[in-house]
């Protein structure tokens, strides 16, 4: 299926990104919706880039973009308000603030 030929509506939900840049796939990630990631074969092997993958997907963030196109849902990554409060506390425990 040609997935430029789908409904607005439909690509509006998903959200295709290549495996070569982290940053993108983090700021898609942040989103809530539909992550799709076009795995192109990499030149070297990055293990640091595979484990990057695995723990999207199975946070159930990602998934691969083959042959069709589905809509999900999940938990949108808030890393600024769940980090925060941890910095906070390890300031004050060493007396920065």
């Amino acid at each position: 299926p040609d997935l430029h030929r789908r409904s607005r509506r439909q690509r509006q939900m998903c959200i295709r990104d290549s495996c070569d840049s982290t940053s993108m796939i983090s700021e898609a990630a942040v989103t809530g919706k539909p992550v799709y990631i076009a795995m192109m074969k990499s030149i070297k092997n990055n293990h640091r880039f595979k484990i990057f993958y695995t723990q999207l997907k199975n946070l159930g963030i990602t998934r691969e973009l083959e042959n069709n196109v589905d809509d999900w849902s999940y938990e949108n990554l808030n890393e600024v308000n769940r980090i925060a409060p941890l910095i906070k506390t390890r300031m004050k425990s060493n007396g920065i603030i």
